[in-house]
């Protein structure tokens, strides 16, 4: 079988095995939620995301959009290297 050709399966809960499917078949398996998906408090690295990004200080290199309904990285060099760390 070509490489390119290959079926991924088993990617989220409920996934059928790869011994209980038949090659090209899809699979009718409903996706469930991740575990911690419906916590009250966001995954810690949401929350250090939000702060990195809200930080007026830190605009030159990540800010939000002009609508704030997502951020944009205007130095990707600096912010691997200076932010995420």
């Amino acid at each position: 079988m070509d490489h390119c050709c290959r079926e991924i399966r088993g990617e989220f809960t409920g996934a059928s095995s790869p011994s209980t499917s038949s090659p090209g078949v899809a699979s009718t398996a409903i996706p469930q939620p991740m575990e911690g998906l419906r916590d009250p408090v966001p995954p810690p690295f949401l929350s250090k995301t939000y702060d990195l990004i809200e930080d007026a200080s830190t605009n030159h290199i990540v800010s939000w959009s002009r609508g704030n309904n997502s951020f944009i990285v205007w130095d990707p060099q600096a912010f691997s290297s200076s932010l995420l760390p």
